[in-house]
């Protein structure tokens, strides 16, 4: 039995007292118009009618969402229990479930709905959008073409099929499409937070986060907008913005995890190792296999001085992704932090294993390999580590350490020089080269190194020694010319 839009409503409003049909309408073509939130889920629902069945035809977004989900499901039931063969009550049902994240059963809706009417857009992309979250990007990308095939001036397939894109790392096809969203609706603030994601996969940072802003701008409630942006903060160094960009996506989602694991990074990367610590444990509690947050709270509790438990999370890290360098590294440096140089090399070459261009692992086990007295070894590992990175004074020092070890004074000067280039404030350089410029006989900069080391750390007792032995030989060689 084949119901008109209108009859269909005024069963549901029977059951439910929503308005009628005309007052829903009136209300959908009137911007000026303060919406009912109870039936803004059942103005997007009516959107969906295919152009045969019905005279509405706007374009809506269900990430908009507000309605009751619940009553919306009810209402759609009733209506297929009515008429099973309605393709519209299919496509509204679909959506309701996808908004309840009832995933697999939003997927049978809308293949219900393609199946009763294989022309309707809309249900293609409500079921790209299930498959999405589905994590079956391929199924995703397909639906969504088709519903560009149908429907080649809705902004809303090209946005889903551009998250497709997004997720599957197809940067450039991903911005495409999200910028053809754009400009079928120049004020669709998911289509700028689509592109900023994946102008943000691909290094683009500065207009990730123009695009994030926008998204911000036309939506200031967009949380996944705020979280995108703070990301791309943290990766190049803002991290004042960090906090605050993630702090507001947290009180607009305080259940999602992620959004608690930006913050924790940059709370660390300024020093704030506590309220890492605290962000971290919730990230943790809102999603035990999350394993960057065991991460970050295990190079914060290494950097606090609680090794065993910075071991202990650096271990459940790579229970979870035993792959990763990252995670391996962060547990060689609690091991070597705490003294533990054999297992901490153990993990440098584990990660150097998975990833054999990264700089940290060998400049890790460089100092480690320096440690316990191996410093052919260590001098090798440092090398390689400043062929990666030739920018990061601590190689140059560690390697400067065991030149000096092995008398090899001249290469240890160089090397810490370089170090204070890249770090004017590295103390233990300047007390190093004050080192081996004293066992050069070149004294007055042996002293100079030294006062300097020490302004650095006044209770570093071997750079007031150094000092005192080039004061003393520099008397004895003028009172030998004397």
């Amino acid at each position: 039995m084949e119901h008109a839009a209108g009859e269909r409503m005024a069963i549901v409003k029977d059951e439910h007292e929503l308005h009628c049909l005309d007052c829903l309408v009136r209300r959908a073509f009137n911007p000026k118009c303060e919406w009912d939130r109870k039936n803004q889920g059942w103005l997007l629902a009516l959107a969906m009618i295919p152009e045969e069945k019905g005279s509405m035809q706007f374009e809506v977004d269900p990430s908009l969402w507000e309605g009751d989900t619940k009553e919306a499901i009810l209402a759609a039931t009733l209506a297929i229990e009515t008429d099973s063969e309605d393709a519209t009550a299919y496509g509204i049902r679909s959506m309701a479930f996808l908004e309840s994240e009832r995933l697999a059963e939003a997927v049978a809706d809308a293949t219900r709905a393609i199946e009763l009417y294989p022309g309707y857009a809309f249900a293609y992309c409500i079921r790209t959008k299930a498959y999405n979250l589905l994590k079956k990007y391929d199924e995703a990308v397909v639906d969504a073409t088709r519903a560009i095939e149908l429907k080649p001036e809705g902004a809303f397939a090209y946005c889903v099929r551009a998250n497709s894109y997004d997720c599957l790392g197809m940067c450039h096809a991903a911005v495409a499409d999200a910028t053809r969203a754009i400009e079928l609706n120049p004020e669709y603030a998911i289509a700028f937070g689509i592109r900023s994601d994946a102008y943000a996969t691909a290094g683009k940072y500065d207009e990730a986060i123009a695009d994030a802003t926008r998204a911000i701008e036309l939506n200031p409630n967009s949380h996944l907008a705020y979280s995108i942006r703070a990301e791309c903060y943290r990766v190049t160094g803002k991290y004042d913005k960090v906090i605050s960009d993630a702090t507001r996506a947290i009180s607009l989602n305080p259940k999602e995890a992620s959004y608690y694991y930006t913050r924790a990074c940059a709370y660390g990367m300024v020093g704030k190792y506590t309220e890492a610590i605290a962000d971290a444990t919730r990230a943790i509690e809102l999603n035990p296999e999350l394993q960057s947050a065991y991460g970050i709270r295990a190079d914060c509790h290494r950097l606090t001085g609680k090794y065993d438990e910075a071991i202990s999370d650096a271990t459940r890290a790579i229970e979870l992704v035993p792959n990763d360098a990252i995670a391996y590294d962060i547990r060689a440096n609690a091991y070597q932090t705490s003294g533990k140089y054999d297992e901490a090399i153990a993990d440098a070459t584990r990660a150097i294993d998975l990833n054999p261009q990264y700089p940290s692992a060998y400049g890790l086990r460089a100092d480690c390999y320096r440690r316990i007295g191996k410093y052919d070894e260590a001098i090798t590992d440092a090398t390689r580590a400043i062929e990666l990175d030739p920018q990061d004074a601590i190689y140059y020092h560690t390697r400067a350490y065991a030149y000096a070890v092995a008398g090899k004074y001249d290469r240890a000067i160089a090397d810490d020089t370089r170090a204070v280039e890249l770090n004017p404030e590295f103390q233990f350089a300047y007390c190093t080269r004050a080192d081996c410029y004293r066992r050069t006989g070149k004294y007055d900069k042996a002293i100079a190194d030294a006062t300097r080391a020490i302004e650095l750390d006044p209770k570093d007792t071997d750079a007031y020694a150094i000092r005192a032995e080039a004061l003393r030989l520099t008397i004895c060689q003028h009172t030998k010319r004397a």
